[in-house]
């Protein structure tokens, strides 16, 4: 038989196969277009931030009476602080201790350590009142001189009706000077409030001084800035300590009741911690807009955040490079991070965890949970700043601890009056009141009443701490300056002079 020829083998598609293809092809074809045009967003479109919108949301927070004065008036009354030179080593004759004007760049005098302006009016504060030291005759001149008496009166008309500073939106350099005036010039209102009780023998001169210091911790307050709330803290601390000095060295002096209605009518105690929550919202918010593009689907800029403009309230602590900018196709990842819903809910968690610290016991439970590694979900891809968390939480940790040192001093010159009034000091605080002060002090550990004891002539005011045990008055373990770090109760009153003037102020 003849043999047949070999059939070449046909590989034929089932038709499921070719139908798959099919579809993969037309995918293909009608994604392509969608994926360029998608990736074409991404490196051409930019976020559109809408930062009048929240800054005006911001200044809200707190809010400004009609009169208030402009930025620029505001920085240079603050520029106008007349400093004295005083001889920062060995000893010196008298004619060499002068005093400058602001203007003159002499009188920014550091000493040997290094120490700013506010050095020497610390020095002032710290030490017993001998008109025969130096220091305190070279700031004798300054304060009986026209341009002091000048300057301090307009800055007090100016505190009165307020201001909203504009540095934080400046670079962090000018936003640092700006801080440093209205330290040095709060450190300035206590040193002259102590020379006018001590030389002039005036108590109403005295009190203008601390209620002006008061009202520029609150207008440093009022841009909710990382770095304004630890000045306007530090800066109602030490008028605080001032006032608690002056009830025991020079009893019965000012009427504390009518202080007491006088200071919380600046400080306005009850805006803990809703007026902070709400301005870390709104700055988490504005964060979000700056680097979210809205348009194009809702995604983050990732080569934004690459510049290293989410550090710049940072910028004094990390060294971001100028100007750096880093290619626009790093956004074709944006899909892998977090989408604008996302970051909203996030700043809204964030806002209802701070609103939660009502008290120095939440904070250090909150504390110590983000030392357990328990940190909230709110980061820099959501428009963060990478301290946000931590940075709000510090600040309301320092606010309570402030108005709590606040609430202390004007205790003590209740009780100071009261024992003259009776020869004694009150059984128990309630009796203070209403003659003496016109509200029971505040424990900002738990939000109940100062703790008071009686013993014998004297008396120990205290707090029950972070840890909300009561331990009577007595200290455990180590010290610190950190309130959630105090072991064991915060006492807080008598105390002397030498005492809280015993470090120098961070």
């Amino acid at each position: 038989m003849a043999e047949h020829p070999s059939i070449p083998a046909v590989s034929i598609s089932p038709p499921g196969g070719r139908r798959r293809w099919n579809a993969t092809l037309l995918l293909l074809l009608i994604s392509g277009p969608w994926l360029a045009w998608s990736a074409y967003q991404r490196i051409t479109l930019r976020p559109t931030p809408r930062t009048e919108y929240w800054l005006a949301q911001l200044k809200a927070v707190e809010p400004l009476g009609p009169q208030a004065i402009s930025s620029d008036q505001a920085g240079r009354l603050l520029g106008a602080c007349p400093r004295a030179i005083v001889p920062a080593s060995g000893p010196t004759p008298a004619a060499a201790i002068r005093f400058v004007a602001a203007s003159d760049p002499s009188g920014r005098m550091l000493s040997p350590q290094g120490r700013s302006d506010t050095y020497y009016l610390y020095e002032i504060l710290r030490g017993d009142w001998d008109e025969s030291r130096p220091d305190i005759r070279s700031v004798g001149q300054l304060f009986s001189s026209a341009e002091f008496k000048r300057s301090r009166e307009a800055l007090k008309k100016a505190v009165q009706l307020g201001w909203w500073d504009e540095t934080p939106n400046q670079p962090a350099s000018v936003r640092f000077d700006s801080y440093v005036q209205y330290k040095e010039w709060a450190y300035c209102l206590l040193a002259h409030s102590r020379w006018a009780r001590e030389h002039e023998h005036d108590t109403e001169t005295m009190v203008e001084d601390w209620l002006t210091a008061f009202g520029l911790a609150l207008q440093v307050r009022r841009s909710h800035s990382p770095l304004a709330h630890p000045i306007a803290s530090e800066t109602t601390r030490q008028v605080a300590v001032e006032i608690g000095l002056t009830a025991g060295e020079n009893p019965g002096i000012v009427a504390s009741a009518a202080l007491t209605r006088d200071v919380d009518a600046i400080l306005l105690p009850a805006a803990l911690p809703g007026r902070v929550a709400q301005a870390v919202w709104i700055q988490a918010r504005d964060r979000i807009d700056r680097y979210f593009v809205r348009e194009g689907g809702d995604w983050i800029d990732v080569s934004e955040f690459a510049t290293g403009r989410e550090t710049e309230l940072y910028a004094w602590r990390v060294k971001a490079r100028a100007g750096q900018r880093h290619s626009r196709w790093l956004n074709l990842a944006s899909p892998l991070f977090h989408d604008y819903p996302t970051a909203c809910r996030n700043a809204n968690q964030l806002a209802a965890e701070l609103v939660s610290l009502v008290d120095l016991r939440a904070c250090h439970t909150h504390d110590l949970a983000r030392n357990r590694g328990l940190r909230s979900a709110p980061d820099v891809l959501d428009g963060q700043s990478r301290n946000a968390r931590q940075d709000a939480v510090w600040t309301m940790t320092m606010a309570y601890s402030s108005a709590m040192e606040v609430d202390t001093g004007l205790t003590m010159l209740a009780l100071e009056q009261f024992r003259l009034a009776k020869g004694r000091y009150p059984q128990q605080l309630a009796d203070l009141i209403p003659h003496y002060l016109p509200r029971l002090p505040v424990d900002y550990a738990d939000r109940g009443v100062l703790r008071y004891r009686l013993k014998g002539e004297h008396y120990t005011l205290y707090s029950i701490g972070p840890d909300g045990i009561d331990d009577r008055g007595q200290t455990r373990g180590r010290h610190s300056r950190d309130p959630l770090e105090v072991e064991g109760d915060l006492v807080l009153g008598t105390y002397s002079r030498a005492e809280r003037y015993s470090q120098w102020p961070r």
